[in-house]
């Protein structure tokens, strides 16, 4: 062996000693803020360096779940509606759109920016004070520039993962500073950290209790078990309260994610399927973050190879787990940082890029101890591996960014990696529409329900389209489908009355209004559409009966107001 590379394996042996060290003591080590003012001038380059490969995000437009959330929210500038439950997510998006507009997206996307931005100083610290300055460095760069995060961060809507990521690693940072000091002070700010987490989405803070699990766990529970042994019926209860006062939303989240189109028998994911096709596709795009795409679809593995991607996985956690226990830490923090989002049930998609925001810091570190253990070996391969991965993340972060900059870019990009996705086929049909390319919108639309057969809202949109054109048998045929397909689909039922009444069929009209008040008895809509056909029918008194029972059910429905005013104004005449 060299005298220089012997040079660099005593450094390097001390340097883990030190940390070694401080972990079986629980050493108290420099604050925060005193590890930003050293090293204030890497976290400013590197911040450079982000805001370099995510300015073409800044040009964005509102995309996808967007417009529901901004720019379609009829409460999006009601404080009263945006600070209830004190949502920090929600109160962002309306202070936001007070001071930016809401057709204006810079605003928004800055925010997002600066977001990630704070959660690469955290991230930072937080390594330097477990793992040390040099490991703290390398986990930062490959964090920083990684591109699964562009859904968490060039996605206005995916802002939610970096708030929560943010309260997350907050609320850990406090309980270590708690086991090193013994202070009080600081198990309040946990508590602080998860509540306003919880308020802001119901599940995912759930990750800080487990991570706070594998850090005692890290340090050994005999280094800890006088700060924490008292304490422990106090967590236990506290978690269960917090899971009880999380199920409203799991059933809601539920009913969202296993409704309509993606309605199953169960409410439970098989998890036979579930943790191996996840977990290996989790890690393809950790480590192969090619196929970047809002539904992920393809799972390219087949069942065994799964299986046996888990079972590695698994593997090499328990070996570096009795081998060395940063390794363990490392692959543990991205499994329990992803847990709640892979709860076994339906309150999340099976795979989302946005939902390993905070796990691929983990990973991140788990690539940084690798190059560590490259440079012992072979001296500054590791500088030129990072080199390399650098130059290849921001290329992929930049190029990704353009998917995001437009709704037509988005789904286009879509389709190419989720061409099974039905789902996205019915977005891009969607966006076409909106281009007012109607003949790319009929074969969007027609791929959809082509990839998923019994999808309504496909053959509903498809008829959206017909009906633009004035092919009312075509409409009538997709609205018809799409009924069969969803009976619950109440709007199919307007637009067969609206067909209808275009094609002289009065009758025809009166029926599937008469079908619309069956299916929507409480909704004051169907009374509106049943009042408008009679009125066009010449029955103008059961017509205002008809109204006037609208606005009994909602007495600011405005449509049935005009129409009533109409009729009586013909009367006068």
């Amino acid at each position: 062996m060299s005298q220089k590379k012997y040079r660099r394996l005593r450094a390097l042996e001390r340097e883990r000693e030190a940390i070694d060290d401080k972990r079986e003591n629980l050493a108290v080590q420099e604050g925060f803020w005193e590890i930003i003012r050293k090293n204030w001038t890497f976290l400013l380059i590197i911040g450079m360096g982000v805001v370099l490969i995510y300015l073409n995000a800044l040009h964005g437009d509102f995309v996808s779940d967007d417009y529901a959330s901004i720019t379609q929210n009829p409460d999006v500038l009601n404080p009263r509606v945006m600070f209830s439950g004190f949502n920090t997510m929600r109160i962002g998006t309306y202070l936001l759109a007070v001071i930016f507009g809401i057709k204006n997206p810079l605003g928004f996307h800055l925010n997002s920016l600066f977001l990630y931005l704070i959660f690469i100083i955290l991230a930072f610290a937080f390594i330097y004070r477990m793992f040390g300055k040099k490991l703290a460095i390398s986990t930062t760069l490959l964090f920083a520039f990684h591109p699964i995060h562009v859904e968490a961060v060039s996605w206005i809507s995916g802002r939610i993962y970096i708030i929560l990521a943010i309260y997350i690693l907050l609320g850990l940072m406090a309980f270590i500073y708690y086991l090193e000091t013994g202070k009080y002070k600081f198990l309040g700010w946990v508590i602080l950290f998860f509540i306003l987490g919880f308020l802001t989405d119901k599940p995912r803070p759930f990750s800080l209790i487990f991570l706070m699990v594998l850090v005692v766990f890290y340090f050994g529970w005999g280094k800890v078990r006088d700060k924490l042994s008292k304490f422990i019926p106090y967590i236990i209860t506290f978690s269960i309260a917090f899971f009880i006062l999380s199920i409203p939303y799991i059933r809601s989240r539920v009913a969202v994610v296993n409704s309509g189109y993606n309605f199953s028998e169960s409410i439970f994911y098989n998890p036979f399927f579930q943790y191996p096709t996840g977990i290996a596709k989790y890690l393809q795009l950790l480590w192969l973050p090619i196929d970047l795409t809002l539904y992920h679809t393809m799972y390219v593995f087949e069942p065994w190879l799964n299986w046996l991607i888990l079972l590695l996985f698994l593997a090499i956690m328990w070996y570096w787990g009795k081998k060395d226990k940063r390794y363990w830490f490392a692959l543990m923090f991205i499994l329990l940082a992803l847990a709640p989002s892979m709860a076994p049930v339906k309150v999340s998609w099976l795979v989302a890029e946005r939902y390993m925001f905070l796990g691929s810091l983990g990973f991140c570190l788990f690539l940084a101890l690798l190059l560590e253990a490259i440079d012992l070996r072979i001296k500054n391969l590791s500088y030129l591996i990072l080199s390399l991965l650098l130059v290849f993340y921001g290329i992929r972060v930049y190029l990704r960014n353009i998917d995001w900059q437009t709704n037509h870019n988005l789904w286009v990009r879509t389709v190419q990696y989720s061409w099974n996705s039905h789902n996205a086929w019915n977005n891009i049909g969607d966006d076409y529409d909106k281009l007012g390319q109607y003949d790319n919108a009929i074969k969007g639309f027609g791929q959809s329900y082509a990839v998923k057969n019994n999808y309504a809202d496909a053959y509903h949109n498809q008829a959206n389209i017909f009906f633009k054109i004035k092919r009312y048998d075509l409409a009538r045929q997709g609205y018809e489908l799409a009924l069969k397909f969803h009976p619950g689909l109440y709007q199919s039922y307007i637009s067969l009355t609206q067909v209808a009444l275009y094609q002289g069929d009065l009758n025809g009209a009166l029926a599937y209004a008469n079908k619309l008040i069956e299916s929507q008895p409480n909704n004051p809509q169907a009374y509106y559409v049943m009042g408008v056909v009679l009125a066009q029918g010449g029955k103008l008194k059961e017509a205002e009966d008809y109204l006037n029972y609208a606005l009994q059910l909602n007495p600011n429905f405005t449509p049935a107001v005009n129409t009533l005013k109409q009729i009586s104004a013909g009367k006068t005449q």
